[in-house]
């Protein structure tokens, strides 16, 4: 029997045992796993997500052993954290799983490097000049029309209004994979950079997370990089992104106890204990959803169009922001979804993992598999933290681009026969 397989086993049984024992301290064994992740992963998809899991742990374990109930807006209406972290430990012990089971027995180079998924696809050359425009026009709308985080003035309104900024990584993608010169695609590179820089300045911190993440899987293809490297990009990447957020609120008033998200009087409030309290939000919503408007809902989470072109009575986060003025729609794949489509969401999202990890391990070619792959992996900070919809709805944007860029080759051919 594989290693990873009874690794894993063990491990969950320790999760269950102090589940079973004394739940409060589900949080540590969270922070220990995810540390574990952080030493053990070998694909940098694993990292990331171990990056965000010590987070989400340590907001766990405030919650479970410092201030029991020192979520804000909750009811108790649902499951209770113990619970929540439960299932949402075992997730990504899941996700830990799939690493160790198809890299193993791969080079002893990997104990100090993580590595970037290959990708065999090149697209298009014709589709370079009209993407390039795209992001330079992204750039300057952006600038123009967004919030800053140099302003106090930042409204949770522009989440909706600049919601279609997370499918650029997918124009991104294409751009950077584009059949052109190597001057041409340092030239586009360099423009995506900007986008990022003006993305951070306008306070989009997970979004800019998914255009470096597809940055990487597009110019960076098959790398392997130091881990330590990569933690430390991490820590000086988390500390500037908790500066944007003190930055944004209240101006220059920032400490370090500020950076690690904790206010007066020891009060842990980040974005990781928001996630956690909007997924005790969803389950508490859960028990008042008659089971047809969460089946539709269901429905809605899986289609694989963008969220404007779904009914409203199908939208999930609706249910939010009418009971909840003002909260994001957060909640990600932690039990908050888990229990709030009646565990249907489980099987889709365990097999879109498996293959995702399966493809990745061995070096994507086939067009299905880039796709599955690129989502996964890029989008890992939206579908983990905020909401399993991004996981399926990539997917068509994703689709568009391809049949585009096999329409512009079809052409391509014609034109050069004539």
């Amino acid at each position: 029997m594989n290693r990873a397989f009874l690794s894993a086993l063990f491990l969950a049984s320790v999760v269950l045992v102090t589940f079973g024992v004394n739940g409060s301290y589900l949080g540590i064994v969270g922070i220990l796993l995810s540390t574990l992740g952080v030493f053990t992963s070998k694909n940098l998809l694993t990292l990331v997500l171990s990056f965000l899991n010590f987070s989400v742990s340590v907001a766990f374990d405030y919650y479970l052993r410092v201030w029991m109930h020192g979520y804000e807006f909750y009811d108790e209406g649902g499951i209770g954290v113990v619970y929540l972290c439960v299932i949402s430990t075992l997730l990504y012990l899941y996700i830990l799983s799939l690493d160790w089971y198809f890299y193993a027995g791969v080079s002893p180079e990997y104990k100090v490097h993580v590595e970037v998924p290959d990708i065999k696809y090149v697209a298009s050359a014709y589709m370079y000049y009209p993407l390039l425009i795209m992001v330079i026009w992204c750039s300057f709308f952006v600038y123009a029309n967004a919030g800053s985080m140099f302003s106090i003035s930042f409204d949770l309104k522009e989440l909706k209004k600049f919601s279609f900024l997370e499918y650029f990584s997918v124009i991104i993608f294409f751009l950077l994979r584009s059949n052109v010169s190597i001057q041409k695609r340092n030239v586009a590179l360099a423009l995506c950079f900007v986008l990022v820089a003006v993305i951070l300045l306008a306070s989009y911190r997970m979004v800019s997370i998914i255009f470096l993440m597809s940055i990487a899987l597009a110019v960076f293809s098959g790398l392997r990089v130091n881990r330590v490297w990569v933690i430390l990009a991490w820590v000086v990447f988390y500390i500037w992104l908790a500066a944007i957020s003190y930055i944004r609120g209240d101006g220059l008033s920032i400490d370090f106890y500020k950076i690690l998200g904790y206010k007066e009087y020891g009060y842990l409030d980040n974005t990781f204990t928001g996630v956690i309290e909007t997924a005790l939000i969803y389950s508490s919503i859960y028990e008042n959803n008659t089971y047809v408007i969460r089946l539709f809902e269901f429905i809605g989470v899986l289609l694989p169009v963008p969220g404007s072109f779904i009914p409203d009575f199908m939208v999930y986060y609706n249910d939010l922001s009418d009971k909840y003025i003002g909260r994001i729609p957060g909640g990600g794949l932690l039990a908050g979804f888990v229990i709030y489509f009646d565990y249907l969401l489980v099987p889709f999202v365990l097999l879109y993992a498996y293959i995702a990890y399966r493809k990745m391990s061995i070096g994507m070619d086939a067009i299905w598999s880039v796709a599955m792959a690129f989502v996964f992996f890029v989008s890992v900070s939206r579908w983990w933290l905020y909401g399993p919809y991004v996981l399926f709805r990539f997917l068509g944007v994703f689709l568009v681009f391809l049949l585009l860029d096999s329409l512009l080759r079809r052409i391509s051919n014609v034109s050069f026969k004539t």
